[in-house]
């Protein structure tokens, strides 16, 4: 009788060390996975990207420059661009893997072999969406307008105001875009 009392002892300490290890375990996993998370998190809010420049080639192709003010590297995995002039309007994704170092200004090209799948042409005078998607997730936006909708100031001086035979006058044009992209 106290052969079987004392198995049931030993099995009875050997499934609470057991349970203990799998709660040890458990525990220790979902403390690997929030640290994780909030790493992630941590590298989302930190990664900010700047659309410095985009236009049209001569080419029609799309040329891009972004800048990485953050404090993370970024990469872009994402490039989606979708015509607005058309209906229904015109949607491209293309798979990236464009780094961004801190502080650099990266310099893009839709007719680069290797950044877009296949060489993509834009079609001119058509308003293009340009949305750039990052590993960490955050989405940048751009606007393309066609010129016809761009909205600009002109002012133009010439000074003197009266000009006689002979005489020469300075003209001064100025030019600002009071569009509000």
């Amino acid at each position: 009788g106290s052969v079987v009392g004392a198995v049931f002892v030993i099995l009875i300490i050997l499934s609470g060390f057991v349970f203990y290890q799998i709660a040890l375990l458990t525990m220790n996993n979902y403390n690997r996975v929030t640290d994780e998370m909030n790493q992630a998190d941590w590298r989302k809010a930190n990664e900010e990207l700047t659309i410095v420049n985009a236009h049209i080639t001569g080419e029609n192709y799309l040329d891009m420059t972004v800048k990485n003010t953050g404090s993370v590297q970024s990469v872009i995995e994402w490039i989606g661009i979708f015509n607005q002039s058309m209906t229904p309007e015109g949607q491209w994704f293309f798979s990236a893997d464009i780094p961004v170092a801190i502080g650099e200004n990266r310099t893009f090209n839709s007719g680069e072999e290797g950044i877009f799948i296949s060489t993509f042409k834009i079609t001119s005078n058509q308003k293009y969406v340009v949305q750039l998607v990052t590993k960490e997730g955050n989405n940048y936006v751009f606007t393309l307008y066609p010129a016809s909708q761009a909205d600009l100031a002109l002012s133009l001086i010439a000074v003197p105001a009266t000009v006689y035979q002979g005489n020469n006058i300075t003209v001064f044009a100025t030019v600002t875009n009071i569009n509000e992209y």
